[in-house]
C-alpha cells in the first residue's frame, strides 16, 4: 500500500531572514556594515588607525610638535622636547643645543614643551607657536630671545613664554638697548596667549616696539626691569589690544608697567598692577599719543608723581569704564598726573582710595578735562583729595564725589587759573569741604550740586 503525505501551507510566506525587493526590483545589500574603512586616506584602516579622521595620524608616523599622538603610541603623553619647522622639518636637536636662528622664509615654527635657550631673528611672515603648555624661550640673561627687525617681518607669537631676556638690540638711532624679551622694529607683531617675564633693557624691559603694528590678544608682561618702560615701551606704534596685563614691573625713570610715546590705538581690559617708577608707576603717556581705554584697571602702584598714570604732551586719552584705585604717589597725582596740552575724557570710571600729598585721585595741569558719570570716593591728600586742578578747564557731570579726606579741599583744590563746571553731581561726606579755591574760600556743595568754580570762588 502506498501512503501519500501532503502538507498544507499558506501560499504567501513572510520570511524575514531573506532579502526583500523594493519597488525598483533591486535586492538590498545586507552585508556587514562594520567593515574597516580608511576615511582619511592615509593607507591605514580604522581598526588600526587611532584617528581615522586625520591623515597625519597613523601607527608608525613620525612624531612632530603638534600636540597630537601622531604615531598612535600607547604610552604617548605629549610632544615635549620636539621642535618642528613648517610641518615636518625636525629642529629639535638644534634647538636643544641652543644658539641663534634666522627665520627668513615664510612658515610656522612649532615649539613643544621645554626650556629652549635660543635667539630667534624673524625676517619673513612667520608664526611661532607652542601647541602645548610650558613652552619657554629662554634668553639665559644674555640675549633677547625674539627679534623682528625687518619691514618684511610679520610675526605671530602664540602660546609660549619668553623669560630671562637681556637686551641685545640697540634702539634705532640711539646708543642704548631696548626689548629684553622681545624686540620689534618696523614689523607687524601679533601676541596671543604670550607671557614675557624676568627680562631687562634700558627701554622696554620685557617688550620694545618702535614703528610697529601691534596686536595683542591675551598677553602678560610681568616682573621686568628697565630705565623707562619697565614692562613695555612702545613708540610711533599702532596698537589694538585685548586682555593686556602688566604686573610687578619696575622702571627707574618713567612708565613702570608701560611707556607710550606717539602711540595710537585702543585697549580693552588693560590691567596694570604693582608696577613702580619715578613717574607713571602703571603707565606713562607722552608726545602725540591718541589712546582709548575700555575697562582699564590700574591699582596698587607707587611713584613720585602719577602713580597709576603720568601724562605729558599734546595727547588725547579717553576712558570708558574701568577703575583707578589704591595707588599712592609721594608727591602728586595718586591716580593720574597730567601736564601739557592733553585732552582727557572719562566716562563711567572709578577713581577711589588713591593717596598723594597733592591731588589724591588726580593732579591736572592740562588743557581740557571731561568727567561724566565718574566715581571719586575715599581718596586722601593734603590738598585736593579728589583732585588738584590748575591751568585746566574741566567739566564734572552726573558724578559722585564722596568721603574724600584732605587738610584743604576734601573734594577739589582749584589753583589759579582753573575752571570747574559742575552739573548734577553728589558731593557728600568730604572732609573738610567740597571745593577749596586758590583765593582761600572753601565751599560745601551738597548732594546735587550744579555750579561753576574757579580759582577765586564758586558761583
Amino acid at each position: 500500500m502506498t501512503l501519500l503525505l501532503l502538507a498544507c501551507t499558506d501560499p504567501v510566506t513572510d520570511d524575514t531572514s531573506a532579502p526583500t525587493d523594493d519597488s525598483s526590483g533591486i535586492v538590498d545589500d545586507t552585508g556587514d556594515t562594520d567593515q574597516p574603512v580608511d576615511a582619511d586616506g592615509d593607507g591605514v584602516f580604522s581598526d588600526e588607525d587611532c584617528d581615522d579622521e586625520d591623515a597625519s595620524i597613523y601607527p608608525g608616523a613620525t612624531e612632530v610638535c603638534d600636540g597630537k599622538n601622531t604615531g598612535c603610541a600607547d604610552d604617548w603623553e605629549g610632544d615635549a622636547g620636539l621642535v618642528t619647522w613648517d610641518g615636518d622639518d625636525d629642529w629639535s636637536e638644534a634647538f636643544a643645543e641652543g644658539g641663534a636662528f634666522t627665520l627668513d622664509q615664510p612658515g610656522t615654527l612649532r615649539v613643544c614643551e621645554g626650556e629652549w635657550p635660543v635667539e630667534l631673528f624673524v625676517e619673513a611672515e612667520v608664526t611661532i607657536e607652542g601647541p602645548e603648555d610650558d613652552v619657554v624661550l629662554d634668553g639665559m640673561n644674555g640675549w633677547t630671545p625674539v627679534t623682528a627687525d625687518d619691514p618684511d617681518a610679520v610675526l605671530t607669537l602664540r602660546g609660549l613664554e619668553i623669560v630671562n631676556g637681556e637686551a641685545s638690540n640697540l634702539v634705532p638711532d640711539e646708543g642704548f638697548t631696548g626689548g629684553g624679551g622681545l624686540f620689534c622694529h618696523e614689523a607687524t607683531l601679533t601676541l596671543e596667549e604670550v607671557v614675557i617675564e624676568d627680562s631687562n633693557a634700558i627701554l622696554g624691559g620685557g617688550l620694545f616696539a618702535q614703528d610697529c603694528d601691534l596686536t595683542i590678544d591675551d598677553a602678560r608682561v610681568d616682573d621686568n626691569t628697565a630705565s623707562s618702560g619697565g614692562g613695555a615701551w612702545l613708540a610711533w606704534t599702532t596698537i589694538e589690544a585685548i586682555d593686556f596685563w602688566l604686573e610687578g614691573n619696575v622702571a627707574t625713570q618713567i612708565g613702570g608697567g608701560l611707556g607710550l610715546y606717539e602711540v595710537e590705538g585702543a585697549m580693552d581690559d588693560l590691567h596694570l598692577a604693582f608696577n613702580t617708577a619715578e613717574a607713571g608707576g602703571g603707565a606713562s603717556l607722552q608726545g602725540d599719543t591718541r589712546l582709548s581705554l575700555t575697562n582699564a584697571y590700574a591699582a596698587e602702584h607707587s611713584a613720585t608723581v602719577g602713580s597709576a598714570m603720568y601724562l605729558d604732551g599734546e595727547l588725547e586719552l579717553s576712558f570708558e569704564g574701568g577703575k583707578i584705585k589704591k595707588n599712592e604717589a609721594s608727591s602728586a597725582g595718586g591716580g593720574l598726573y597730567s601736564t601739557g596740552n592733553a585732552t582727557l575724557v572719562a566716562q563711567g570710571t572709578e577713581f577711589s582710595e588713591n593717596v598723594a600729598p597733592d591731588g589724591g585721585a588726580v593732579w591736572l595741569y592740562t588743557d581740557t578735562v571731561t568727567l561724566d558719570d565718574v566715581v571719586m570716593d575715599e581718596n586722601e591728600a593734603t590738598r585736593g583729595a579728589a583732585g588738584w586742578l590748575q591751568g585746566t578747564t574741566a567739566t564734572l557731570s552726573a558724578s559722585r564725589v564722596r568721603l574724600n579726606i584732605a587738610e584743604v579741599g576734601g573734594g577739589f583744590r582749584l589753583a589759579s587759573p582753573a575752571v570747574l563746571s559742575i552739573v548734577a553731581t553728589d558731593f557728600s561726606g568730604n572732609t573738610p569741604d567740597d571745593v577749596q579755591c586758590a583765593a582761600g574760600d572753601s565751599y560745601t556743595l551738597g548732594e546735587a550740586a550744579t555750579t561753576t568754580c574757579d580759582g577765586s570762588s564758586c558761583e
